[in-house]
């Protein structure tokens, strides 16, 4: 039987999880890639590091746009192989530039847990980038939500 207030106590830590704020739980150090990065390199880049997304910065390090896993889908729902892309005339230029989502969904690091777990359940999304007058400033998936409910909920009731 589950002990009511043990209950409670979690729910409320859960409660003032939602409104930690995005720079206390993000992923500071940030992977990333630069719109002409080669998409060969960048694919292996992906697979180095199994991120589900990772932001793409122009020359002057401000976020332009995001690769994720499910960009690489298009190249299958339309009949391309990635080892085949640099003859693909789909792709005349074999950089990220074009693969990316030019309009990522970014969150400010002020914003809230609760808001860009909205975000990210709202858009279908696993990984946002936390972005600080256009420069980023960390990253948070669905991973680092999950992570920082684990914390709380083994936290010792107090």
């Amino acid at each position: 039987m589950i002990d009511e207030n043990l209950w409670m106590n979690k729910c409320k830590k859960l409660e003032k999880l939602g409104n930690m704020k995005v720079n206390e739980i993000m992923t500071k150090e940030v992977i990333t890639a630069t719109i002409d990065s080669d998409l060969m390199e960048f694919v292996k880049l992906f697979e180095k590091y199994r991120y589900n997304g990772i932001p793409i910065l122009d020359k002057n390090d401000n976020l332009v746009g995001i690769v994720t896993r499910s960009d690489f889908l298009k190249l299958v729902t339309h009949e391309r192989c990635p080892m085949m892309i640099s003859m693909d005339p789909f792709i005349s230029e074999p950089t990220v530039k074009s693969l990316m989502c030019t309009h990522p969904l970014t969150i400010s690091p002020e914003g809230t847990i609760k808001e860009v777990a909205s975000l990210m359940m709202r858009h279908g999304v696993r990984t946002v980038p936390v972005v600080s007058k256009r420069k980023l400033v960390g990253i948070i998936s669905k991973y680092d939500i999950i992570e920082a409910i684990y914390e709380k909920l083994i936290q010792r009731s107090g």
